[in-house]
This record gives structure tokens, sequence and C-alpha cells, in this order.
């Protein structure tokens, strides 16, 4: 028998480093505010390039402007976004 204590959560799994973000977690398995926030402004931009009907060539705008308004509802009180 071992002196030192398990762990509760020595049984937690958690994804391989080299995991994608959406698949990365920490240990209480919670993906990081990064990861987060990665992960919204992806969705975002993706809501953006949906309504355009995807039209190609406008994949840094739709990115940079859904950062934005990602950032501006995570940090209250920043400029407005302006789409171009």
């Amino acid at each position: 028998m071992s002196n030192q204590a398990e762990s509760p959560l020595s049984n937690v799994k958690r994804a391989p480093a080299t995991a994608a973000p959406e698949q990365r977690s920490n240990v209480a398995g919670v993906r990081s505010a990064a990861d987060q926030r990665q992960v919204m402004i992806a969705e975002a931009a993706y809501y953006l390039a949906l309504q355009r009907k995807f039209e190609p060539g406008h994949e840094v705008e739709d990115w940079l402007l859904a950062e934005s308004q990602i950032d501006r509802v995570v940090t209250p009180g920043s400029p407005p976004a302006k789409r171009q």
C-alpha cells in the first residue's frame, strides 16, 4: 500500500496536447478561456459567411469581424464592430 493518497482527479481523462482545441480540456474537463474564445469566433465567422451565402474571398474579413464581435461581448465597453 502506498502512503500517498490518490487524487480525486486521477481518473479524469484528458485529450492529448496535440488534440484540436475543441477536444482539449483542462483537468476539470472544461475548455480554457482561449479555446472557448477561438470556438466562438469560428462559429460567428461561419454565420457571417452564411449570410453571404459563402461567397469566396471574405474569409479573413469574416474572421476579423467575428473576433471583434466576440471580444466586444466578452469585454463590455469596447467600441462596436464595423462591417466593411
